[in-house]
């Protein structure tokens, strides 16, 4: 309940389900997702219910998100060497996991933790891996950060360096599908904005490009297919 919420999260509630999240069990990873989103909503609840009581002259920032960001944000910026310009892969696939999670329980969030220091730089290391679950988890922070505000100008740098052209080659179904979804959304809300500006130009003619080369690779594979039989 949002009355306990707070002493749930410094009880390190809300740590074990983050790190539930980078389960490798499907069935239990959909089964955190909601309990996480509660436990979110019943934070927001009981900070909103201790507001009422404050001043309405207060200007503080919502404190929700201050008190989340600053426990979030030790699982966004992970730890990094002095060594290493990246994090670890495992503290890369735990950040993707749960960037892609605030994206679905509370897309501003979301936005938010992939605006943060390496965001989308981590997000696109994860596809360079050729790995096919980091594959997964980036195409799923890309695909439901797409149709987000805030999310096209993140996401432009994606497909111009080629990253979501990769994620359609593919052989697996969902980060193909994830990956055509997220040019979708951004061609949708580049030419909703109508504006004729660099930005929105090189998002349309990006997503050109890539679809092009989606259908020439496909073409090629296709005409060695029936080469074979």
């Amino acid at each position: 309940t949002s009355r306990f919420a707070s002493l749930s999260l410094n009880e390190g509630v809300l740590d074990a389900l983050i790190v539930a999240l980078d389960s490798s069990e499907p069935l239990r990873r959909a089964r955190v997702v909601p309990s996480f989103g509660r436990l979110l909503s019943a934070i927001e609840d009981e900070v909103y219910n201790n507001k009422q009581t404050k001043s309405s002259k207060d200007k503080t920032p919502p404190e929700e998100d201050v008190l989340l960001k600053s426990h979030l944000r030790r699982y966004i910026l992970g730890s990094v060497s002095k060594t290493a310009t990246l994090p670890p892969l495992k503290d890369m696939k735990l950040r993707a996991v749960l960037t892609s999670t605030l994206l679905t329980v509370k897309p501003s969030l979301g936005i938010w933790a992939l605006q943060e220091p390496g965001g989308m730089q981590q997000t696109l290391q994860l596809i360079a891996t050729g790995d096919i679950r980091c594959q997964d988890i980036a195409a799923e922070v890309m695909c439901l950060a797409a149709p987000v505000d805030g999310g096209q100008e993140l996401l432009g740098a994606a497909l111009q360096s080629g990253a979501i052209h990769e994620l359609l080659k593919s052989p697996h179904g969902g980060i193909r599908a994830a990956a055509a979804s997220t040019i979708t959304s951004l061609s949708i809300k580049a030419k909703a904005l109508e504006e004729d500006t660099p930005e929105v130009s090189a998002i349309l003619n990006a997503s050109i490009d890539v679809i092009k080369l989606y259908k020439k690779s496909a073409t090629l594979v296709d005409f060695d297919n029936k080469n074979n039989k």
